[in-house]
């Protein structure tokens, strides 16, 4: 092919990869490379095309020989880490980011995209200077802000965090999830007036988010909710998966599924239990109840959740899903139900005993833990947990075929250095 029509061939690729016509674009790749096997162009757009195609192993041997044909092209050195870290290699990934840099300093999506991949590996810190240096190089970068931003938080530097979320909504203001994210940050700041001005913000610019209006009725603002959104409940819990046994358990001084494993076992000691543990979470309750369960099965909506339980192999199932549509999914097959402080995300119970009451055998446990409420039902207070009236539960355990065994006051949990009083409650399903 003459270097002319290569030329136009190669455009011509490149115009077809950017419109996305991949597969016409890998054609004239190869077309050139068949004439011109070092072009080093070629070799490093076909190992994006076929990256995009999913082929991550040949895509990286593509774009390392177009680096060994041009060393200095910083491009392909990010590229290269991008399919790094789409494959989980997060130390190459990183190696090649900075091998860009090194090339061109001044590349703030570098910077940024390095950012990511060092957070992912656990160095926070330098995911902080990351982002931080796509900033100097690009001020209207608000990607780099908000991610800046999530770091400092979880970092629990939450004036400068908020000064990041102000930086990247200055800079993206119709962005309804960087509006919510500084509506919460600003919240848990105690600048109420200012994160419920936020947060109508949010709605105003999505309206039907159930997640928003969650948030202004947890703070005494707007309609009143009956339960959180499954949505809600998924983030929350897909975000707080890696740190969750640690913050639950050393910091929030947590020891209900203990107390709960001590009640039950006082009042039977059969050792093959059939065990429903509705939000299983991490594990924390199936773990105690494994070595008097014949089977143990774990439900839980929070798929992040769910790989930290499937690592403990403990459970003969995990299932994600709305414990009440599992629980009516399998009726009649269960000796025992475990909620441990997992209603205290739902709110109104009046789906929930039924189905548990569908779901157990008779003479089978339903053991709980809510949060307590002197008042009448339940209520959804500034936590944003609900917390339940005994008075509500024995309600709905009479309707639904339960006899209460035990309702002992307990403590949930350590909050702001305050105890969380509730229920640990036991009922059985009558034959």
């Amino acid at each position: 092919m003459p270097e002319l029509a290569c030329q136009q061939a190669f455009d011509l690729a490149v115009q077809h990869h950017q419109a996305g016509r991949l597969n016409e674009a890998e054609q004239l790749y190869r077309q050139i490379l068949a004439q011109q096997p070092n072009h080093a162009g070629a070799l490093h757009y076909l190992g994006m095309v076929i990256y995009r195609k999913g082929q991550h192993d040949a895509a990286v041997d593509m774009i390392r020989q177009a680096i060994a044909i041009m060393p200095n092209w910083p491009d392909a050195y990010s590229n290269l880490a991008g399919v790094f870290q789409a494959r989980g290699q997060l130390d190459q990934a990183i190696t090649a980011y900075r091998q860009a840099l090194a090339l061109q300093p001044n590349y703030p999506e570098v910077h940024y995209n390095l950012g990511i991949a060092l957070q992912a590996n656990g160095q926070l810190d330098e995911a902080i200077a990351a982002w931080r240096q796509a900033i100097s190089f690009r001020a209207h970068f608000p990607e780099a802000h908000y991610n800046l931003g999530n770091a400092l938080a979880e970092k629990r530097q939450p004036d400068q965090a908020i000064a990041a979320y102000r930086q990247a909504v200055a800079l993206k203001p119709d962005n309804t999830e960087m509006l919510h994210t500084l509506a919460r940050v600003l919240e848990d700041k105690g600048l109420r007036q200012e994160a419920l001005a936020t947060y109508q913000q949010v709605l105003r610019l999505k309206p039907d988010d159930q997640t928003v209006k969650f948030d202004l009725a947890a703070m005494g603002s707007g309609q009143a909710v009956s339960t959180m959104p499954v949505e809600y409940i998924r983030s929350l819990f897909d975000g707080y998966a890696t740190k969750f046994d640690e913050h639950l358990v050393n910091q929030l001084g947590y020891f209900i599924p203990q107390e709960m494993f001590t009640a039950v076992r006082a009042i039977d000691q059969r050792p093959d239990w059939d065990v429903l543990d509705l939000g299983c979470g991490t594990g924390l309750c199936g773990a105690l109840f494994r070595p008097c369960a014949k089977r143990l099965v774990g439900v839980d909506l929070s798929p992040r959740m769910l790989e930290r339980a499937t690592a403990r192999k403990i459970y003969d199932e995990l299932i994600e899903a709305d414990i009440t549509v599992a629980m009516r999914n399998h009726p009649l097959q269960w000796t025992l139900l475990l909620a441990g402080d997992m209603l205290i995300y739902v709110g109104d119970l009046s789906e929930v005993f039924p189905a548990a009451s569908a779901a157990l055998r008779a003479g089978g446990l339903f053991a709980f833990s809510v949060e307590k409420h002197d008042g009448d039902g339940f209520f959804l207070h500034s936590g944003k947990r609900f917390a339940h009236s005994l008075n509500y539960l024995r309600d709905l355990a009479r309707c639904n075929s339960f006899e209460e065994l035990a309702a002992q006051a307990t403590t949930i949990r350590q909050e702001n250095s305050k105890a969380v009083e509730g229920w640990l409650v036991i009922l059985r399903k009558l034959g």
